[in-house]
């Protein structure tokens, strides 16, 4: 699965355990529905300013959107079976969070 495809899948995720509509999530990220709505469908791939957006409007911070545990924390602490795509983003995104991004 392409790379974009899966942050979009991902923040859908993110969002429908949040419980939030598309456009309530668009509104509280200070982004355009019709620009959420093609980040989740892999049109569009959104820069790491707009993931930043996205990941605090999910009350997470940008390493925590990527993380296992804020799947697990989202859940409510149920265990989840993460496909190999899943875990495959989840690598891909923390080591380009490691040699990017310095706390």
């Amino acid at each position: 699965m392409e790379l974009k495809l899966q942050i979009g899948k991902r923040i859908q995720y993110l969002r429908k355990q949040a419980r939030y509509t598309q456009e309530s999530f668009a509104e509280k990220a200070g982004l355009s529905l019709s620009y959420i709505a093609m980040i989740e469908i892999g049109k569009k791939t959104p820069t790491i300013e707009t993931l930043h957006k996205i990941a605090q409007a999910l009350d997470c911070d940008l390493a925590g959107f990527f993380s296992v545990k804020t799947l697990r924390q989202k859940s409510n602490n149920k265990n989840i079976s993460l496909s190999p795509g899943e875990r495959e983003l989840i690598i891909k995104a923390a080591s380009l969070l490691k040699h990017k991004i310095i706390p």
